[in-house]
């Protein structure tokens, strides 16, 4: 269903979130629904330590262990049959999913990225933190 998924948190009540393999078995409808719930439950200073499977989709490439795309190229997946066995988003996109949610990367330790190779050997390790509100006018 499209409903959001909610938690038993309070608006702004955690520190720290660690979200492991998460990301890599979530399609973007899923994952866009659990960073909103990350983004409403983090606290101001609060941070998100995320793994994932990113790729540079701006290179234009193809990604050998993620065979499988979606239409625009923005997401792929390792099983044709079971996509959410391993997904990858291309970096650019999942930083939206994060915007879209109030959170930004602050620090991205590469594991796959950029995805130029043949063999999966890690995920990529995202530091997120809530979006600085911008000064009133």
């Amino acid at each position: 269903t499209s409903a959001p998924i909610r938690s038993a948190a309070e608006l702004g009540e955690f520190d720290l979130v660690v979200a492991k393999s998460l990301a890599t078995h979530l399609l973007p409808l899923e994952l866009t629904r659990l960073l909103a719930e990350i983004g409403r439950s983090l606290s101001a200073k609060g941070t998100l330590v995320l793994t994932a499977f990113a790729f540079d989709g701006d290179a234009g490439g193809e990604v050998p262990c993620f065979p499988h795309r979606s239409r625009r190229g923005r997401v792929r997946w390792r099983l044709q049959a079971h996509p959410r066995a391993a997904v990858a988003y291309d970096r650019g996109f999942l930083a939206a999913l994060l915007r879209r949610s109030g959170l930004v990367e602050a620090n991205f330790v590469p594991g796959f990225y950029p995805g130029t190779t043949s063999e999966l050997r890690g995920q990529d390790t995202l530091v997120v933190r809530r979006e600085a509100l911008g000064t009133l006018r």
